[in-house]
């Protein structure tokens, strides 16, 4: 290492630091849209066409009820993304203010003077990414329960009944399509192993909470990143990527998704998965993840 190079390595250091935490920065989320449906004139219209509106009357309002709570939800989530916003930034500014009289004796002429210099601004570096990497933890932790009541609100059918004579039984509902893959080609095999392929061109990617791309992935960002590679689209969120096929574990084949309900990874063949940990990196095949429910493997190609 040069002169300069080690001149400047205490001020690199800091700047990676910084960086490391604002990459750990969730998202700005707004709330979403309150408006709800308007059905009171249904009984009205009904009674002009000698139809019933009692089915749709009942769906709205049970509609209504999901809906609150879906906003109720989504409120407490809000709360805690900024909550850990806001504390992410008070511990780089924290950081910052406590390197700030350190900085100028890294420039002393006394070479202990210096050397304890970089020494405090190491630890005060180590101490904030620390801090910020257990602020994500904690994060993590309370978004965990709001994170399973969306997918209790997920499976809720929410579709409206049609009015329908007072005489005539209510037709059967239509199977509500799922996700749309795009076809594969020229196999399903080819697809999966071009998909493995992507990933693991990815190998020591930092990982990026909400990244999707090359310069950072979370892990679905990194799953459907790759299956995109293939020509195949994928839901963003991982328990959402439970699509296709699901399979076992002998029928595994290079592509194959291996689905948590918070954490998703990709089979590559040889009893080893990809996933985006920090950085992107090769694990062995396993069914567990930090005490999250295992959903399965699947395959998206069908």
């Amino acid at each position: 290492m040069n002169a300069l190079a080690r001149a400047t390595a205490p001020f690199a250091g800091l700047l990676d630091g910084l960086n490391t935490i604002s990459s750990l920065l969730p998202p700005e989320i707004h709330p979403p849209d309150t408006c709800v449906t308007d059905v009171s004139s249904a009984p009205a219209l009904a009674g002009m066409f000698g139809t019933d509106a009692s089915a749709l009357l009942e769906a709205a309002e049970s509609l209504k009820e999901d809906f609150g709570s879906f906003l109720l939800t989504t409120g407490n989530a809000l709360v805690v993304l900024r909550s850990t916003r806001d504390d992410l930034i008070l511990i780089a500014s924290t950081a910052v203010n406590a390197a700030r009289p350190v900085l100028p004796l890294l420039c002393a002429p006394n070479p202990v003077t210096v050397t304890a210099a970089v020494l405090r601004l190491g630890a005060i570096v180590a101490g904030a990414v620390a801090a910020a990497t257990g602020r994500i933890a904690t994060m993590e932790m309370a978004l965990r329960p709001l994170a399973a009541r969306f997918r209790e609100l997920a499976v809720t059918d929410t579709r409206l009944p049609r009015i329908v004579p007072a005489d005539a039984a209510p037709p059967a509902p239509a199977p509500v399509p799922g996700p749309t893959l795009s076809p594969p080609e020229p196999s399903g095999l080819d697809a999966g192993r071009k998909a493995a392929d992507a990933a693991r061109s990815m190998v020591g990617t930092p990982y990026v909470w909400g990244g999707s791309e090359p310069g950072g992935f979370d892990c679905s960002g990194l799953t459907k990143w790759a299956w995109a590679q293939a020509g195949v689209e994928l839901p963003r969120l991982a328990e959402q990527q439970t699509v296709g096929r699901r399979v076992s574990a002998e029928e595994l084949i290079a592509g194959d998704l291996v689905v948590w309900n918070g954490h998703v990874a990709m089979y590559v063949g040889d009893g080893e998965i990809i996933e985006a940990g920090s950085p992107v990196g090769i694990s062995p095949l396993r069914t567990t993840n930090n005490g999250m429910d295992f959903y399965g493997f699947w395959r998206p190609t069908g």
